[in-house]
């Protein structure tokens, strides 16, 4: 009998005076009780055979996801990306994977476990714990790996630790290992923050750990390199962040190539870039003038990083480099002023070039080389 039709029977028991109180409620707990009983080891039986619980597992290519929470789907009905409660167990082409299923230590991420495409095939994970991962550049420990649609590896992360107030940079910086690399113009064994790789699975692009340089065989000598570097499927030099003033001949003269301002977030886009054919395609310089004289009228603009305060406050000031651009027999440059950011255009056969080296300098103090990521010392 139900509990309701026996809360039923209760009231008229107790409105035709044919039982007492205490005979009502022991006969309404005697019910009720066993019920709630019942109740929650159903429930318990349920789950632990996959039942009544709508997120608790998930066919993929791969393997089942189990205890699959916080899921998302495409129009289509498929997975798109889901946070995981418990171990799964992944056959991939790349290797045995495990996926993100707890987030208790103070490093981990608060982040979706896994994504996929459309196609079902993967387009992230995030590991539990540092995986030997198949890459091009053959197995290398990751903790976070990006995949295009094709199933191809985009981009490899050996460390994906959540940097806090509790757990810093330094502290992410003391778990990264050296790894080999075999570049075009070399063999080196550097900590790096991540690797991209062409869908064919060239190398596209490698970003380094802050304080982490290339030491690279170019122009007749040895170029130090900050933050990272990027490169054509061929395998030729896309573009880099040089850790110092670099002289580089370009079209309008030799100029001095530096970003003072580069945040190294990733080595995708760097402030000195090549075309394929090894030309310079784009430049910052954080300390050069240019003086350019206009061959029809003798006019003459004068071009040049602007300075302005220091956001930190104090003192010191700050360099807002300018951006200089080549293509098709023409030269873009970005300046900032006051007004904000301005584009000059010059037709290379329309105007002389004059170029000031190391014209621009700044008040300021530089106190802690220890911290500097300028790659002077």
């Amino acid at each position: 009998m139900s509990i309701i039709k026996w809360d039923k029977l209760i009231f008229e028991l107790q409105n035709n005076q044919l039982c007492s109180y205490k005979q009502i409620f022991s006969c309404y707990f005697a019910i009720l009780i066993p019920g709630l009983i019942d109740a929650i080891l159903r429930k318990n039986r349920q789950e632990e055979n996959g039942l009544g619980k709508e997120n608790l597992c998930y066919e993929t290519k791969y393997g089942c996801l189990k205890e699959i929470s916080s899921p998302e789907y495409y129009s289509n009905g498929t997975l798109m990306e889901c946070s995981l409660e418990k171990e799964v167990i992944l056959k991939t082409p790349y290797g045995i994977l495990i996926p993100q299923y707890t987030t208790e230590a103070v490093r981990k991420k608060y982040t979706k476990s896994i994504a996929f495409y459309q196609n079902g095939n993967l387009k992230r994970i995030a590991m539990e714990r540092q995986t030997p991962v198949n890459t091009p550049l053959g197995q290398l420990k990751a903790e976070l790996v990006t995949f295009y649609e094709d199933g191809s590896i985009k981009r490899i992360f050996p460390l994906n630790g959540k940097i806090t107030g509790y757990w810093t940079e330094e502290n992410e910086l003391e778990l990264a290992q050296a790894i080999p690399l075999e570049l075009p113009f070399g063999k080196y064994d550097k900590k790096v923050i991540s690797l991209q790789f062409y869908e064919k699975g060239q190398l596209k692009s490698l970003t380094l750990w802050p304080k982490e340089f290339l030491m690279v065989p170019l122009y007749g000598g040895r170029v130090k390199i900050r933050f990272g570097m990027a490169f054509y499927p061929n395998g030729k030099v896309k573009s880099f962040e040089p850790a110092y003033p670099l002289f580089i001949n370009t079209p309008i003269g030799r100029i001095a190539a530096f970003d003072k301002n580069a945040n190294g977030i990733n080595g995708d886009d760097n402030s000195l870039a090549f075309y394929e054919d090894g030309s310079v395609a784009s430049l910052i310089t954080s300390s050069d003038r240019l003086l350019i004289n206009n061959k029809r009228n003798n006019t003459i603009d004068i071009l040049e990083p602007s300075i302005r305060p220091s956001m930190i406050g104090g003192n010191d000031e700050e360099v807002v480099p300018l951006r200089i651009c080549f293509k098709e027999e023409m030269c873009f440059i970005y300046g900032y002023y006051k007004e904000g950011w301005k584009e000059h255009i010059y037709p290379l056969s329309e105007y002389d070039f004059e170029i000031c080296n190391m014209a621009v300098t700044l008040k300021t103090v530089c106190g802690d080389c220890n911290s500097c990521q300028g790659g002077c010392h």
